[in-house]
């Protein structure tokens, strides 16, 4: 693995985003998901994101395909749908979602939300 991806939840307005970052502002709210990467060594932050609605978001689980891009699942309180793009499958409002952004961070590529279970 070239990098060591890690996610979360945060409330802070110093994420440390690259520029072309998905996300570079806390969207406010009790928390925003974000996403992240060191580089291969560990020492450096690669690619930042927050993904965030209003609401609270939380991401709980990231890994990574073959072209290191990366999926992240959390949850969101966000009421409209506004964290789910491309879905083929979505409930705007039910509260979980995996999406899938490039390597760097940089936009999403798809996302699916799943119904509350």
């Amino acid at each position: 693995m070239a990098i060591w991806p890690f996610c979360g939840g945060t409330a802070s307005t110093n994420l440390p985003v690259p520029p072309r970052a998905y996300q570079s502002l806390f969207q406010g709210g009790e928390a925003d998901a974000f996403a992240a990467r060191y580089n291969a060594t560990g020492n450096a932050i690669t690619g930042a994101t927050y993904y965030g609605s209003g609401a609270y978001d939380q991401a709980y689980f990231i890994d990574l395909d073959a072209q290191e891009n990366i999926f992240l699942f959390g949850q969101t309180e966000a009421p409209n749908g506004q964290l789910v793009f491309n879905a083929p499958y979505n409930i705007p409002t039910a509260g979980q979602f995996i999406a899938k952004l490039s390597s760097r961070c940089h936009f999403p590529a798809d996302g699916i939300a799943f119904r509350r279970a």
